[in-house]
């Protein structure tokens, strides 16, 4: 490869960056998928259309996140759950912020790392509003 400092290993090395970071963004659906199944599917649904196996005990009714539409900083704030949106009334929503933070005591920036999630979770919400009713992804050309 090269002796040390040389632009070969210079180059080797920022491949190896870019391929890296590459896969961190790659990985980033399928966390959002595991947060979201483990965390929201029960009410909202798989598909997020708010008919989840346990909607049906619920009031006022999950909502159908495929026609929720919120930037992921409005989405990380309901998610979060700790400041009310008084236009929705009450929420039977879990306050997911605490409860993330409250998983990670102990653990070192659990407060970043539950801000993660948030957003990890607010970006798959977001993904939702793509994809057909069979889950595929819509085309940007569809309505």
């Amino acid at each position: 490869m090269g002796e040390p400092g040389s632009r070969s290993t210079l180059r080797w090395a920022l491949a190896a960056i870019v391929f890296s970071t590459a896969s961190v963004e790659a990985a980033e659906p399928e966390a959002g998928e595991l947060l979201y199944r483990r965390y929201c599917a029960a009410c909202h649904g798989v598909g997020g259309r708010g008919d989840g196996p346990a909607a049906g005990a619920l009031c006022p009714p999950p909502t159908d996140l495929t026609r929720l539409e919120r930037d992921e900083r409005e989405l990380m704030a309901l998610i979060d759950g700790r400041r009310p949106v008084r236009a929705h009334g009450s929420s039977a929503m879990p306050i997911w912020g605490v409860v993330f933070e409250e998983s990670l005591i102990g653990e070192p920036h659990a407060r970043r790392t539950a801000l993660l999630r948030l957003q990890t979770l607010a970006r798959y919400v977001q993904a939702l509003r793509a994809r057909t009713p069979d889950g595929s992804n819509r085309s940007p050309a569809e309505p």
